[in-house]
């Protein structure tokens, strides 16, 4: 009987390992078309989910198609860090210390929508804050699955295509004081498309580039979904150990009890 608890418990957690996460549609496209030190360095094409985080997508997606001095064109990535994120889309001051949001007035501030979408994958792009409900138009692209962002910073998009442009970015010495990269990252313009309504069926809408964003980011997404793998393996090995000692104690405290009572 509790052999059959032991597998039985195994079994559900391989169940919840295994079964595929549905990701939600793309509902808007964001092409920044990238710099370095003036000199085109490529694209970064991000998928929005504006059917999970509407008002948030809202104010990237329109930042990013407003012209230099209240939107993304012309402005920094001024934070680098190596395998972690790059983080930018401060157009007032370009330090990490300014940007504003489409609502409100003066800096502008929103509220934290929701923390539905995780941190889970190489290539998420998320709202940075100052603390809660602290959104303006900052953001990062992270590197690796950052879980321990969850539930602290808004997930709102992916990064579709241009993941070698990416790794050029990240790989860009900085200086170790506030990791601002020694060569100037700009976005130098970026292009939007908004999905039409009826063709947002599944994630597998028609992307600019996505069949080779597929092909260019499988080899990046291979090494977080190994990791992930890696330690869902571990919690179901930590699991079953913990079930077993549970077991035995429970068996050695019984016997203890009969022990006494048979004094």
């Amino acid at each position: 009987m509790n052999l059959t608890l032991i597998f039985t418990l195994i079994s559900l957690l391989l169940g919840v390992w295994s079964a595929p996460i549905e990701e939600p549609p793309y509902t808007h496209f964001v092409t920044f078309h990238i710099t370095q030190d003036d000199q085109p360095l490529g694209d970064l094409v991000l998928g929005l989910y504006g059917t999970v985080v509407p008002k948030t997508v809202k104010n990237f997606y329109q930042l990013a198609a407003m012209t230099p001095g209240f939107g993304y064109d012309g402005s920094l990535f001024h934070r680098v860090i190596e395998d972690f994120m790059i983080q930018g889309g401060d157009f007032t001051s370009g330090d990490g210390k300014g940007g504003r949001s489409i609502y409100g007035e003066n800096k502008g501030d929103f509220p934290d929508e929701n923390f539905v979408l995780k941190h889970d994958r190489l290539g998420r792009v998320s709202m940075a804050n100052s603390g809660k409900d602290t959104n303006g138009s900052q953001f990062f692209i992270t590197a690796k699955a950052t879980s321990w962002l969850d539930g602290h910073h808004v997930v709102f998009g992916q990064l579709v295509d241009g993941f070698e442009v990416f790794s050029s970015i990240i790989k860009t010495p900085t200086n170790s004081r506030d990791n601002k990269p020694t060569a100037k990252i700009m976005i130098k313009n970026a292009t939007v498309k908004e999905v039409d309504e009826s063709d947002i069926k599944s994630k597998q809408t028609d992307s600019p580039k996505a069949e080779e964003s597929n092909d260019k980011g499988s080899e990046s997404k291979q090494s977080v979904e190994g990791t992930a793998h890696t330690g869902l393996w571990a919690l179901v090995f930590f699991a079953a150990i913990g079930i077993v000692a549970f077991l035995i104690y429970k068996k050695s405290i019984r016997h203890t009890l009969y022990t006494k009572l048979n004094k």
